[in-house]
């Protein structure tokens, strides 16, 4: 039997170091790939037993999920907010050593908490995984107000072809508003009644939350209002629901903070005006 010449083994190992060469960062690339699958699959689990525990309102408790980019952790927790949670409950979990927040866009915080019995998540945002060798190599969790959680963006349908009116409408608003000391105040038919609503006692999620009926002059006003955002980077966003169908007369929206003004009108056919607060903007119709 002849054996292999030294040249022979030679030209083998050079062969096979070269094969290695090109295939061992090929393999480390999709470990990383598979790994940035893997614990995007695995915050959305924990978003979704979050909301679902919001949900069943287990412990009487909201829950969240906070976010922390520079520990690359994120927690489970039970509470309003995770300052304001019930530690017992936390549930911490380590982003893998490749892995980073590559962007946490939760209003002006790193949260986003679940509210109990409807689930609905506030602020609504975007958290953004990536491989800390690779930021382009990413992976996108997005997190609706209804509480619906994936990785698609939400829809932005075209308002061509839809009917809008005044029943829904959205106004920015740029004041910093003292959540504990200022009252949302709801005037209607000019004055005939007029409901103060401490913006304390009325929140859910972190945002401002009231949805009700007030009796003005017999005759039963139906008003859902709450914002999209509070106190964030460019301000608070209100969404005012008042429909036709149900509502006869004025509504004036105003917070007790606010001296220069009011920040939407009603009308009792529903028609609306901008308000006269110079921190509101024009409405949105929906």
């Amino acid at each position: 039997m002849k054996g292999f010449t030294l040249p022979e083994v030679i030209v083998t190992v050079v062969v096979l170091l070269i094969l290695a060469t090109i295939g061992i960062p090929q393999l480390r690339a999709f470990q990383n790939q598979a790994t940035l699958e893997t614990e995007t699959g695995k915050v959305l689990q924990v978003l979704r037993e979050a909301r679902s525990a919001a949900l069943g309102a287990e412990y009487g408790l909201q829950a969240g999920v906070y976010f922390d980019s520079a520990s690359k952790e994120y927690a489970y927790f039970r509470g309003p907010s995770y300052a304001g949670r019930t530690a017992a409950y936390d549930v911490v979990h380590e982003l893998p050593e490749v892995l980073v927040f590559s962007g946490i866009s939760l209003g002006a915080g790193t949260e986003v908490v679940f509210a109990k019995v409807d689930g609905t998540a506030a602020p609504a945002g975007l958290v953004t995984l990536a491989l800390a060798s690779d930021l382009t190599k990413e992976r996108n969790v997005h997190v609706e107000e209804s509480g619906k959680i994936g990785t698609s963006a939400p829809g932005s349908p075209s308002d061509a072809g839809r009917l809008t009116d005044s029943r829904h409408a959205h106004v920015s608003y740029t004041r910093s508003i003292d959540t504990a000391l200022e009252d949302l105040v709801l005037t209607f038919d000019g004055g005939t009644a007029v409901v103060t609503l401490p913006l304390s006692v009325n929140q859910k999620g972190g945002q401002i939350w009231w949805e009700g009926d007030a009796d003005v002059g017999g005759e039963q006003q139906t008003i859902k209002i709450h914002t999209h955002e509070l106190n964030g980077s460019s301000g608070s966003a209100f969404s005012i629901n008042r429909d036709r169908m149900v509502n006869t007369k004025s509504l004036q929206v105003e917070l007790s903070g606010d001296a220069t003004g009011y920040i939407i009108f009603y009308d009792a056919d529903g028609v609306l005006t901008d308000g006269t607060s110079i921190y509101a903007a024009a409405p949105e119709l929906q």
